[in-house]
């Protein structure tokens, strides 16, 4: 008797013989379990008489589905979103711009951010997919300092997807940020002047405090209201 476990992806749909499944005494520890469309049924009753435990999903797709399989901080591309492939994507993805048309299936075990106009088929995920008004992404590993050159720089509804604090710097007006829209993911705190802090309340998603600041703009901490 034999045990299948801890493996993330288990594709069953090249097992054509119930003889095969009959000597598995436990299926646990998968991240996902493949089965085939229209298998046949000798071969369904075997691997369903199996106890299991610990096991993310299970579905089924045609013998021919290509799968692709992605690990790690993952960027989805228009290029990968228009294949025919369906992603299991074990990890955090991010769609990087819109995308008029996807043909992908993503099955995710993770977070994912994606455009609100992007129209994904998310199969399953056991995270957490959130959809922005962004058309734009960047990531930043750190600290955050936005001043009117870098906005300027910036593409229309630019993501910024910050791991750290953002700091809004005192030539950034209100006019500037409504010209570009920027969207704004924050780890950290986020600080600026009090002229902005209504765009930050309605366009950002921050972890930290809102930290606004009278028009002297000091550096010093304590001017934080």
């Amino acid at each position: 008797m034999s045990i299948m476990k801890n493996i993330p992806t288990l594709d069953l749909r090249t097992i054509t013989s119930a003889d095969a499944l009959r000597d598995v005494e436990e299926i646990s520890n998968i991240g996902i379990i493949i089965l085939p469309e229209n298998g046949d049924p000798e071969v369904l009753n075997a691997f369903h008489s199996i106890p299991k435990k610990n096991i993310g999903h299970t579905l089924t797709l045609p013998n021919g589905a290509d799968v692709q399989q992605m690990t790690g901080n993952v960027s989805l591309t228009a290029a990968i979103l228009k294949s025919k492939n369906t992603l299991i994507i074990t990890g955090n993805a991010v769609v990087e711009e819109v995308i008029e048309e996807c043909n992908a299936s993503l099955i995710m075990t993770g977070n994912l951010i994606y455009p609100k106009r992007c129209p994904l088929n998310i199969h399953s995920s056991t995270g957490n997919a959130k959809s922005y008004d962004y058309e734009h992404y960047v990531g930043v590993d750190d600290d955050f300092e936005l001043d009117a050159d870098t906005l300027d720089m910036l593409e229309y509804k630019t993501l910024l997807d910050i791991d750290g604090d953002l700091r809004i710097a005192k030539d950034i007006t209100l006019e500037m940020l409504k010209e570009k829209m920027p969207y704004f993911l924050i780890d950290g705190d986020a600080r600026c002047r009090r002229e902005v802090a209504s765009f930050l309340k309605l366009r950002s998603e921050i972890d930290g405090d809102l930290k606004v600041r009278g028009a002297r703009y000091e550096d010093d901490e304590d001017d934080d209201e």
